[in-house]
């Protein structure tokens, strides 16, 4: 699984990528723990969280936490 997701992580083209490969995981999280409600809050948080940091951010600096991670 772990290199899964570092393929996925290496194989991004646009810092954009980061977001939807965290977001695809998180999906898949919530199907493995449908009946588990303090996980999907947390999971739901954790959504916000990821939108509202990602609307707040400028372009240049999620490409920079791209080229952080490669």
């Amino acid at each position: 699984m772990i290199m899964a997701v570092k393929y996925q992580v290496l194989m991004c083209k646009r810092p954009q990528d980061l977001l939807l490969i965290t977001l695809n995981h998180l999906d898949e999280i919530r199907k493995f723990l449908l009946g588990d409600s303090h996980t999907s809050d947390l999971l739901d948080h954790t959504y916000s969280l990821l939108f509202s940091v990602r609307c707040s951010c400028l372009v240049v600096y999620v490409h920079a936490l791209a080229q952080l991670l490669f």
